[in-house]
C-alpha cells in the first residue's frame, strides 16, 4: 500500500507509541509527495498506534507485577496453609506449616556426588593423591551453603562425620547413619603414618570445619523452632569436643 521508505518512516516514528504533531506533519508531507491518500495514511497510523499502546500496556503490567513480586519476596512469603504473611528466612509459620523445598537436591547430596566424581576421575586418570585432595577441598569450599532447615541439618551431619571420624559414637551414628556407607567409601583419607598423608587429611578436615562453620552461621540466622535450634546445638557440641 505504501512505499518501503514511507512504511519504514512510519514504523520508526511510531516506535514509542506516541505521535507528535510535527511527526504527523512530516509523515503527511512525505505521503502527499508519493501520492498517498491521507485518509488511508491516518487509518494505518491509528492501527499502528493502537497496537503499540497495547504492547506498552502489557509491558507496564508485566513490570508492575515483577516489582510487586520482588517487594513481596523482600518482605516475606505467604503461608499456603493459613494465608498469613511470613517474614523472610522464617522456617515455620505460626499455624504450624513448615516451609520446605522438596524439589531441589540437597547440598550434602551434591557434594557427595562431586567427591565421588573426583575419586572416579582419580582412579581413571591417575592424577596424584595431592591433586585429588586439592580438588575435594575445593569442592567442599565451593559448595553453596544450604538454605532450608532439612538441608542444613543434613549437611551438618555430613560435615560432623568428616571433621573427626573418631566421633562416630552411637549417638552420632543415629543421626548420620544414612551417610556413613558413602562417607567411608570415598570420605576421609585413611590414617597413615606418612607425613604427607597426614597433611592431606588435615587439610580436608579444615575444609570441612570451615564449611561447617558457614552452614552453622546460616542455621543460626534462620528463625527456626526450638527443636531445630537444639539440633544445631547438638552438632556444634560434638564438633567442639576435644
Amino acid at each position: 500500500m505504501f512505499s518501503k521508505e514511507l512504511d519504514t518512516l512510519i514504523q520508526a516514528t511510531l516506535e514509542d507509541g506516541v505521535l507528535e504533531e510535527y511527526e504527523k506533519a512530516a509523515l503527511v508531507r512525505r505521503a502527499q509527495a508519493e501520492g498517498v491518500d491521507i485518509a488511508e495514511l491516518e487509518i494505518y497510523i491509528n492501527s499502528i498506534l493502537q497496537k503499540r499502546q497495547i504492547e506498552l500496556h502489557k509491558e507496564q503490567q508485566a513490570q508492575m507485577e515483577k516489582l510487586a513480586k520482588e517487594k513481596k519476596e523482600a518482605f516475606g512469603r505467604v503461608c499456603p496453609a493459613c494465608g498469613s504473611q511470613v517474614p523472610p528466612m522464617t522456617l515455620k509459620c505460626d499455624c504450624g506449616y513448615e516451609f520446605t523445598n522438596t524439589k531441589s537436591v540437597s547440598s550434602a547430596q551434591l557434594l557427595l556426588e562431586k567427591i565421588e566424581e573426583i575419586n572416579d576421575s582419580h582412579n581413571v586418570e591417575g592424577f596424584s593423591a595431592t591433586e585429588r585432595e586439592r580438588r575435594i577441598c575445593d569442592a567442599i569450599e565451593m559448595i553453596p551453603v544450604p538454605n532450608s532447615k532439612e538441608d542444613i541439618l543434613e549437611f551438618l551431619s555430613l560435615a560432623v562425620s568428616n571433621i573427626n571420624k573418631s566421633i562416630g559414637t552411637a549417638s552420632v551414628m543415629s543421626t548420620v547413619f544414612s551417610f556413613l556407607a558413602k562417607i567411608y567409601t570415598f570420605g576421609m583419607a585413611k590414617t597413615n603414618p606418612n607425613e604427607s598423608d597426614a597433611m592431606l587429611q588435615s587439610k580436608r578436615k579444615k575444609a570441612w570445619r570451615s564449611k561447617f562453620n558457614q552452614v552453622m552461621l546460616k542455621g543460626r540466622s534462620l528463625r527456626g523452632d526450638s527443636d531445630f535450634q537444639r539440633q544445631l546445638d547438638y552438632y556444634e557440641s560434638i564438633v567442639n569436643k576435644k
